[in-house]
Parts: structure tokens; C-alpha cells; sequence
């Protein structure tokens, strides 16, 4: 849950990032990359908890499931639509201040409000 944020932030400084002449697409490709192979291990687990949660209830339908998939959805239409109000009062630097704030918002979710069991 932290890689994402750390690999995706570590492209806001391009500059610190040179290492060994390395071109600058280069190094942005690699951090861009490593920040979708974090985040893309985290939608389907948090799937999986969620059905889990789910078929926990014995009035579980697979509407029930599509409901709460929407309401995935829809927040993350708001937290896109809100990043492209941040960069467009802000600039470029909204987005890596957005990533880090939404960042800890799931990670406060996950470990306190999911249930382990």
C-alpha cells in the first residue's frame, strides 16, 4: 500500500532521480511502472475483501455485490474529477499531494475500518 505512493511521488523530482546519466523518460517510465505494479495488486484485493465481507451475510445477492462495486466506481470518478481541479488551481504539484492524502485515507481504511476476519 505504500509502494504506490512512494514510487509515484518519486516522479515529482525528476532532478534527484538522475542516477548513473540514466535519461529522464527513462527513469519516468521505471517509477511510473513500478507505481502501476502496486497499484494494480490493490483493486482485486480490495474486491475480494469486499465479496468476502458480502457472502458473510446470508442476504447476499449478486446485486448487493454490483452496488457496492459502484459505489467504487463512483468514488473514484469523484477523486479523478477532484485531481483535475487540484492541477488546474495548483498546478502539477496538486497531483502527488493528492496521491499522498488519498494514500493514507486507504490505508487508515484498510487497517482499522476493514474487518480482519
Amino acid at each position: 500500500s505504500l509502494g504506490y505512493p512512494l514510487a509515484f511521488v518519486a516522479l515529482a523530482f525528476p532532478q534527484q532521480l538522475k542516477m548513473a546519466g540514466l535519461p529522464d523518460l527513462f527513469l519516468v517510465c521505471c517509477f511510473f511502472g513500478l507505481a502501476s505494479f502496486f497499484i494494480s495488486a490493490l483493486y482485486p484485493l480490495l474486491d475480494n475483501r469486499i465479496l468476502v465481507m458480502l457472502t458473510a451475510d446470508p442476504r447476499f445477492t449478486g446485486e448487493l455485490y454490483g452496488r457496492q462495486r459502484l459505489w467504487g466506481v463512483l468514488g473514484q470518478a469523484l477523486v479523478t474529477v477532484l485531481n483535475g481541479m487540484g492541477i488546474k488551481l495548483y498546478g502539477h504539484v496538486a497531483m502527488f499531494a493528492s496521491v499522498i492524502f488519498f494514500s493514507l485515507i486507504f490505508l487508515v481504511i484498510a487497517a482499522w475500518g476493514l474487518p480482519s476476519d
